[in-house]
């Protein structure tokens, strides 16, 4: 098991946290919406498993805005205009959907924060991006602005649906790919 998951939307990272604040107590409303997609153990076969409607957004024509918004049911007008702020939670930055609530502190932040201090980063990213030229004038943005680290001792699980950037991000790690903009500590 991971000790900490970020969530991935249209290239970026939606949400970041510890495993048991992604699993029981996500904030993002993608995040939200991709847990109750999950089969659990009492879930029968005849069941109909829940999707998320709509599909993701179209990477050579991002939406002004949220990216989610077109999808979210907490959605209001202000997220189809502005991108959500970045703050920091925790170990790595949180980007709320447009009027979503910024998440309540947990116990044990800062003792997890003191505690990376003194931790070797083995991965540092900041701001990665990684673009595909696809012809006709057409640029993909696979992965864009991505910012995370990852310690010693530490397993970071990435998530999202199908497209959203998760295996780019990992070529990208592993120097397959070369990222667009700065990329530090790797």
């Amino acid at each position: 098991m991971a000790d900490r998951v970020a969530v991935m939307y249209a290239g970026k990272i939606v949400e970041t946290g510890t495993a048991e604040d992604i699993f029981y107590r996500p904030k993002h409303p993608y995040t939200q919406a991709l847990l109750k997609s999950l089969p659990t153990v009492e879930t029968s076969r005849e069941e109909k498993l829940v999707s998320i409607a709509g599909t993701p957004p179209d990477l050579f024509m991002p939406p002004k805005g949220c990216e989610f918004a077109s999808r979210c049911e907490h959605c209001m007008k202000v997220c189809k205009k502005h991108v959500p702020p970045t703050y920091e939670v925790g170990a790595g930055p949180r980007r709320p959907a447009g009027g979503c609530t910024p998440p309540a502190r947990c116990k044990g932040r800062r003792e997890l924060r003191m505690a990376e201090q003194n931790r070797e980063k083995l991965i540092s990213l900041e701001n990665v991006c990684k673009y595909f030229n696809v012809g006709h004038g057409k640029t993909l943005k696979a992965v864009d602005g991505i910012t995370l680290d990852i310690y010693r001792g530490e397993t970071l699980g990435v998530v999202g649906e199908s497209g959203c950037g998760k295996s780019t991000l990992g070529r990208v790690v592993m120097g397959i790919y070369q990222p667009h903009l700065r990329q530090a500590g790797i």
